[in-house]
């Protein structure tokens, strides 16, 4: 699973992400895995990635460090745009809010780094 944090007991949490092309799978005895995508805090992209149906949510976005409700949050996510990945559960939509701090549209100009570098022979 992914995750990136927010801020915490730290004085900072994450500061960017680019997450995609994934395959996530969980084996599990308990019924389940809640995501596979957990954001915290930090800006990004997150985009086609396949999820198992044994994982309640492929992307979930939480506020940490402060109160659900408010704005803004040292470290909360602010800029993000999820695709093309299934549901987005959101547990702090009084702070995290759709259309102001995540889109559920592709990055207008964003082109994802080539697979394998070109540096890489």
């Amino acid at each position: 699973m992914t995750d990136a944090h927010g801020k915490s007991s730290s004085p900072t949490g994450a500061r960017s992400w680019e997450i995609y092309h994934n395959n996530y799978s969980a084996q599990t005895n308990s019924g389940g895995v809640y995501a596979a995508i957990g954001m915290r805090g930090g800006d990004g992209v997150i985009f086609n990635n396949t999820v198992a149906s044994n994982i309640a949510y492929p992307v979930m976005l939480e506020i940490e460090g402060a109160a659900c409700g408010t704005y803004p949050a040292t470290g909360q996510i602010r800029q993000a745009w999820i695709w093309n990945n299934g549901k987005v559960s959101n547990h702090c939509s009084n702070s995290i809010q759709l259309g102001r701090d995540y889109y559920n549209s592709a990055k207008s100009g964003y082109v994802p780094y080539a697979y394998p570098h070109p540096l890489r022979s």
